[in-house]
């Protein structure tokens, strides 16, 4: 978008510029005017084409842009979910995962070896390569921008996956929906899989 701008800019510096240091010459007998550079009718031209051009060029920048970032938190879901069974494995933990509105944010927990412990805890500890005694923060994505929505099953506690990677509640797993213009990324978290659904109508 600002390199578009920029040429844009530089183009219509260039005609200006060109028209300032141009010439006119006047023939009294054939009564005819010669110019070296552009004519008014060329500029105004020119202008009405950049006009037009902008005018369809930046919105559509405007809504890849969103796209784009739409579909990097969709990822990031995604990558976020895997890694926490991964997690859950690796460090023999219980695992939360955890959807709040107020930030819009996606949180996984390590919450420990009690399987009756809270999915989503009130801890803003991260842990870390030393430390991993729960509760503490494994990872976790907040969506800034407006335009986005986010909502977890099961009223925000989405899933406790348990140490074999597996989720044990609520029996029928959960699911993580984000939505933007009409359409939806959904990832749904089976007992044992994961999978990513896209479609058109928004998260239900």
């Amino acid at each position: 978008l600002h390199k578009s701008i920029s040429l844009i800019s530089g183009n219509i510096l260039k005609i200006l510029e060109k028209i300032s240091t141009s010439t006119w010459h006047f023939n009294c007998n054939s009564r005819s005017m010669r110019q070296k550079g552009f004519s008014l009718v060329e500029l105004i031209l020119a202008l009405a084409v950049i006009t037009t051009l902008a005018a369809i060029a930046i919105p559509n920048l405007m809504k890849f842009r969103r796209d784009y970032i739409f579909n990097d938190y969709a990822s990031q879901i995604e990558y976020l979910i895997k890694h926490s069974k991964i997690y859950s494995m690796e460090y023999s933990t219980n695992i939360g995962i955890c959807v709040t509105n107020n930030p819009k944010r996606l949180t996984i927990f390590n919450i420990g070896p009690d399987r009756d412990a809270s999915i989503c805890q009130s801890t803003n500890t991260f842990c870390k390569d030393n430390n991993h005694a729960a509760p503490c923060i494994v990872n976790r994505v907040t969506i800034s921008e407006g335009y986005i929505s986010i909502s977890g099953s099961n009223s925000g506690s989405v899933v406790k996956i348990d140490p074999r990677g597996i989720a044990i509640f609520p029996g029928t797993g959960g699911n993580i929906c984000i939505s933007y213009d009409g359409k939806y990324s959904k990832a749904v978290i089976g007992t044992t899989a994961i999978r990513t659904e896209n479609g058109m109508g928004g998260c239900s």
